[in-house]
C-alpha cells in the first residue's frame, strides 16, 4: 500500500539536523497539500513544491530526495 505524496519539502537551513536522529521529521499540511520537514519546528519554514515525492521515499533518503529543480513556495 503506498503512502501519501508529498507536494512540499522544507529546505530550511535551520531546520536540517545536524546528526542523524537528531529530532523526529514531521508530517504536516501547507497550502491544504502534504508537506515535510526534517525539524518538528511549527515556524521558520522554507516551503518548495516538490511535484509529489512518497513519504517512504523522504524518509529513507532524506533531503537527497528532494527534487534538482526547486521552486520556493
Amino acid at each position: 500500500m503506498a503512502g501519501p505524496l508529498i507536494e512540499f519539502v522544507c529546505i530550511a537551513a535551520a531546520h536540517k539536523p545536524h546528526r542523524s536522529g537528531e529530532h523526529a521529521s514531521t508530517v504536516t499540511v501547507h497550502e491544504g497539500r502534504w508537506a515535510y520537514c526534517d525539524s518538528p519546528a511549527e515556524d521558520g519554514h522554507d516551503w518548495v513544491a516538490s511535484g509529489g515525492i512518497p513519504l517512504e521515499l523522504l524518509r529513507y533518503r532524506g533531503r537527497s530526495a528532494e527534487p534538482a529543480q526547486q521552486q520556493p513556495v
